[in-house]
């Protein structure tokens, strides 16, 4: 008897022990449930720490960039003739520079170095340290042949008979896949293409 009763509490014993570690190991991680994307990671407390690219409770957010850079501007097209279908120089091909402005509610310019008597059909290259701000969302390039009678002003720009064309670009339209380099071709029947070398910077 004395045996039998032995046997059964070491048994109610073991069923105890048994259940108690079912129930500790069931118990949820704080990370059990969480969902991080895009290469986010869970940590201690159940919260995703997330790329620097993506933002929201599980990454699944792009977010916007602190800035990009631009190093380099390529241009890769630009119109022969002006609008009355005249030579740029008659004497020889125009003198390119670039001038790159920003519309908020101010005017900000920066202007390239010149290069002179330029070739149609070649491309032609403009190292730049340029920024754009990645909560902005418009900027404008414009090409122009520089005669020494134009200043750096958006009216004069555009009204000015040296005036080769503009580019807008929109920077956010090009965060999804974060390209090193973005092309924009010509966005009139006129005008002029470029390809920018960039950088993202989220940090």
């Amino acid at each position: 008897m004395n045996k039998l009763i032995f046997t059964f509490l070491i048994s109610t014993f073991l069923i105890s022990v048994s259940s108690c570690k079912k129930e500790e190991e069931q118990e949820p991680g704080p990370c059990e449930t969480v969902i991080c994307e895009n290469g986010g990671m869970c940590d201690e407390q159940g919260t995703c720490n997330c790329p620097p690219e993506f933002e929201g409770t599980n990454c699944e957010n792009l977010a916007k960039p602190k800035e990009i850079k631009i190093n380099k501007v390529i241009v890769t097209d630009f119109q022969q003739t002006n609008n009355s279908a005249e030579e740029w120089d008659t004497d020889s091909g125009p003198d390119l520079y670039l001038v790159f402005s920003k519309i908020d509610n101010t005017l900000s310019i920066a202007e390239t170095e010149t290069l002179s008597n330029c070739e149609f059909g070649n491309e032609y290259e403009f190292p730049v340290e340029w920024t754009m701000d990645g909560a902005d969302p418009v900027y404008y390039f414009y090409l122009l042949d520089d005669d020494g009678d134009i200043q750096s002003d958006s009216i004069q720009i555009i009204g000015n008979a040296d005036f080769m064309g503009e580019l807008m670009i929109q920077p956010l339209d090009f965060r999804e896949n974060k390209p090193t380099t973005i092309e924009l071709p010509p966005q009139l029947n006129y005008g002029f293409g470029i390809r920018l070398e960039v950088e993202w910077i989220f940090e």
